[in-house]
Formats: structure tokens, sequence, C-alpha cells
């Protein structure tokens, strides 16, 4: 699993980094093919199953670009999709 903290940016020192309730060892699934329930190459245990950071309606394990609402930055200017000029 240390490994796993190394490559996926899963949090050492929390038993659930993305804090949703589920520990990371049980959303890691197979540590040679760790679960991406939304195939957008972050894995279950550092996306929430709980919060919708981009406003979607998605929540973010199960979005698979979380920069496509409201909340989010497709541009990646740091201006919310929601406050970009018309």
């Amino acid at each position: 699993m240390m490994i796993l903290r190394l490559i996926y940016g899963i949090d050492p020192n929390k038993a659930d980094t993305d804090e949703d309730g589920i520990d990371d060892a049980t959303e890691v699934g197979d540590p040679n093919n760790p679960t991406d329930s939304d195939g957008d190459g972050k894995i279950d245990a550092i996306e929430s199953n709980t919060v919708d950071r981009d406003g979607d309606g998605k929540v973010d394990q199960q979005d698979n670009n979380d920069s496509d609402g409201p909340k989010g930055d497709l541009d990646g200017d740091t201006l919310t999709n929601e406050q970009e000029p018309p």
C-alpha cells in the first residue's frame, strides 16, 4: 500500500484520503489495478463518493470530467466556469 500512496497521492496519514467514509484499501481494491470507477485516471481512493467539487450534480468518483460543472475550471485560468465572461 505504501507504493500506491506514493504513486497515486493517497495520504499516508489518513485511512480514508478522500474522507468519504470508505477506507483507502477498500477503494483501491486490487493494488495492481486500482479501482477508477469513472475512468478519468484518478483512483477512487482520492475521489470522493460524497462530494461534487465542480457542481455538475455528479459525485467526483462517478464524474469522468471533474471540471465541467459551474464550479469547475475547464480552461485552468482560476476562474470557475460560472465566473467566465460570456
